[in-house]
């Protein structure tokens, strides 16, 4: 019964969701009519596509009851990495988009992994230790790179960011595949059911047989994977990569977590309810944009849901 219940509530979170964004897409027509407009409708599933894949990562992360704050610092580094083996590709005659992006999966796994295995062997919460990787990561990029970008990127490669295919941009259809593969592997394989089983229980799952350490190495080696997925869309649409980029994406994709359903206690996943909050967020932002409404407004507007949303999903969790 309580399973059963848990399932309702997810799907009403959704469609609270859902309800929300249309009832404020409305709202914001009526102010600025532009907003409707099928341009302005894909540009901002594509200018958040990034966070939208990302968001996937960290719900993850959430999901096991954890929260890895290095995602800004893993961005930087996978971004400059990616761009400087895009050029190098470029002038040896390599132009295919997917070679980069295998590139910055395998980076952002490894990443990963170290955050992953120092989690499982440290035992201390994960913000902890991912608060130092950061650190070292961040701090690591800008001693190598001396804060210098990497200034191009090859035609080839940047015009992926701006492709349409039926009115979406190509990182619109990566973020839903992303979402798709994700919700197949945690609702139907064995190692997505522990990811699950781990998060809502960590005692039980271990006495039945499950590895803990091996699930967190893999939802840290997954979110790093996702989050090479996420930078390289990044770097090619902005044409550039910079070693101070991803700052506070943490809480932008927390917030998605959160207010989608995402409980921080672990055990629950809505990656449904995660697109439907970066999606929210994003619809927030445009109108502020449109509204010429100072960018400042923006992470005030995204600090103020996360709060909400914590809030109400500590509230039912308790209940």
């Amino acid at each position: 019964m309580q399973w059963s219940w848990k399932l309702d509530w997810a799907k009403k979170r959704e469609a609270l969701l859902l309800l929300t964004i249309i009832v404020l897409g409305i709202i914001i027509s009526n102010q600025s009519p532009e907003f409707l407009h099928a341009k302005n409708l894909a540009n901002i599933l594509a200018n958040n596509a990034m966070y939208g894949i990302m968001a996937i990562g960290m719900t993850l992360i959430i999901v096991t009851g954890n929260i890895d704050v290095s995602v800004g610092a893993q961005f930087a580094v996978i971004g400059i990495i990616t761009g400087t083996f895009a050029n190098f590709a470029d002038k040896i005659g390599i132009s295919t988009p997917a070679v980069v992006f295998a590139v910055s999966m395998i980076i952002g796994m490894v990443l990963g992994l170290i955050n992953g295995y120092l989690v499982a062997k440290i035992k201390l919460p994960a913000v902890i230790i991912t608060l130092g990787t950061m650190s070292i990561m961040r701090g690591s990029l800008l001693l190598v790179t001396n804060g210098s970008w990497v200034a191009t990127m090859p035609k080839w490669f940047t015009i992926i960011a701006s492709v349409k295919i039926w009115g979406l941009h190509i990182p619109t259809y990566i973020w839903l595949v992303t979402a798709i593969i994700s919700f197949l592997i945690l609702q139907y394989t064995v190692l997505g059911r522990n990811v699950l089983a781990v998060g809502g229980n960590p005692v039980a799952a271990t006495r039945v047989g499950i590895n803990q350490d091996t699930v967190y190495k893999f939802v840290f080696a997954a979110f790093g994977a996702i989050i090479g997925i996420g930078s390289t869309i990044y770097i090619a649409q902005l044409g550039s990569a910079q070693p101070v980029a991803g700052m506070g994406y943490e809480m932008t994709l927390i917030a998605a977590a959160i207010l989608g359903g995402n409980s921080f206690y672990g055990g629950k996943a809505s990656l449904l309810g995660t697109c439907l909050g970066v999606i929210l967020l994003g619809e927030v932002n445009n109108a502020l944009v449109l509204m010429r409404i100072s960018v400042y407004w923006q992470s005030f507007v995204t600090g103020l849901i996360i709060i909400i949303a914590i809030i109400f999903s500590n509230k039912k969790d308790i209940n």
